[in-house]
């Protein structure tokens, strides 16, 4: 049974605590447990507002009781909030529930950027499954974190589909191959939080998603694999890669019970190989495909840009430039895609970068084509490293239009 701890909340002059905490608030007003004094959890706390900071003690006069479930708030027998000014933070709070509590006079208590995190894969689910029966529909976004604005923009688009919205954090190691950049992998886990704070409900952080075997390798041998979405592009050279892509997302669904997935089209093969496994494998799960998103010079957004360095980073930009003149090529007439794909890989390779692949590929099969249709659903799909660094990058070639 959830124990709840009753709190003692300090109020300045002239403001009143109103009766209805914000939405998605674990705030309780109740008229029991008995009151316990502010004295007894902590003698002081801080105040923070734009008139600067203010400290409060058990002396205040104003005081006003409210609740709050200990499961969400809790650190080592200290409790107490202040609720005066614009906002205050809890020094040393150990919780699951995180985010910024303010006082809006006329509005009461405020609960803003709430966070449930979840490190186990029984509690999340358990979790996922309570909304649910509750009628909620849950996104989830998985990621493997140092996130960007591209990833945020998944996150918001799962907002717009979906009641609750779950952002997963996970390096999956099995969709690393060998000498590939596992271990150099860039990582910012309080930064990740940070930002997606204001964003999601809740954040799902494994450890670990294998069990290991004594040796201390994967003790793992069940494996899903999307048979010919898997080959060619980035499936030919990353021996693997697409079996653990398609496994991790595999126990994720399994795990978080979600009604949505939101997969960026950036690596528009992954996007299209979740569609058919879910699709194969009857997952009652909808998948929604969201663009790409570049920053201002043309480079799209990936957590591996953070390993560029300066000339790299510039160099790099002839991935987008090199996309973009081949959809002006299309435009203007050529067909040819032998002649698209040379001259993307020539742009790329004269200004440092080392080609993997470019290839000319059906937007629904990844199969390749030896010409551009007027109107035909095509897309240009490029990989290549620049230094250590491997990137990748598209652009749609065209749509047919919409029927009338």
């Amino acid at each position: 049974m959830q124990k709840e701890i009753s709190m003692t909340s300090i109020i300045s002059s002239g403001n009143t605590l109103a009766n209805t905490p914000s939405k998605g608030s674990r705030i309780q007003h109740k008229g029991y447990p008995p009151r316990v004094p502010v004295s007894k959890h902590r003698s002081k706390c801080e105040c923070r507002s734009a008139a600067g900071t203010k400290s409060f003690t058990r002396r205040e006069e104003r005081v006003v009781q409210y609740t709050l479930s200990s499961k969400y708030l809790h650190s080592k027998g200290s409790y107490g909030l202040l609720a005066s000014a614009t906002a205050f933070v809890l020094p040393d709070l150990h919780s699951k529930r995180r985010g910024q509590v303010s006082y809006v006079s006329g509005r009461g208590l405020q609960v803003s950027g709430s966070l449930e995190i979840f490190k186990s894969p029984d509690e999340v689910h358990a979790w996922s499954r309570r909304l649910q029966c509750a009628g909620k529909t849950i996104a989830l976004v998985p990621t493997m974190g140092y996130l960007h604005d591209g990833h945020l923009s998944l996150v918001r688009a799962a907002r717009q589909v979906a009641d609750i919205v779950v952002v997963s954090i996970y390096v999956n190691p099995t969709q690393f191959g060998p000498g590939e950049d596992l271990d150099v992998y860039p990582r910012d886990l309080e930064g990740d939080i940070a930002k997606l704070t204001p964003l999601c409900d809740a954040v799902y952080l494994p450890e670990s998603l294998y069990d290991s075997s004594e040796e201390g390798g994967l003790d793992h041998e069940t494996w899903v694999q999307v048979e010919r979405m898997q080959r060619g592009l980035c499936g030919a050279s990353r021996d693997g890669h697409f079996r653990g892509v398609a496994t991790i997302v595999t126990k994720l669904l399994n795990i978080v019970d979600p009604t949505h997935i939101i997969m960026g089209k950036k690596d528009y093969q992954q996007y299209l190989l979740i569609r058919r496994m879910v699709r194969d494998l009857n997952f009652y799960v909808e998948v929604v495909g969201v663009p790409l998103m570049r920053h201002q010079d043309g480079l799209a957004m990936s957590s591996r840009n953070a390993r560029l360095t300066p000339e790299e980073r510039q160099n790099a930009c002839w991935i987008s430039r090199s996309l973009r003149m081949a959809k002006e090529m299309v435009e203007e007439g050529v067909m040819d895609a032998r002649q698209i794909k040379d001259i993307v890989t020539e742009n790329i390779t004269n200004n440092g970068g080392r080609v993997d692949y470019v290839e000319v590929v059906d937007m629904k099969t990844l199969q390749a084509v030896d010409t551009v249709a007027a109107y035909s659903e095509t897309l240009v799909a490029v990989a290549a490293h620049f230094g250590s660094v491997r990137l990748i990058d598209n652009i749609e070639l065209g749509q047919a239009p919409a029927e009338t």
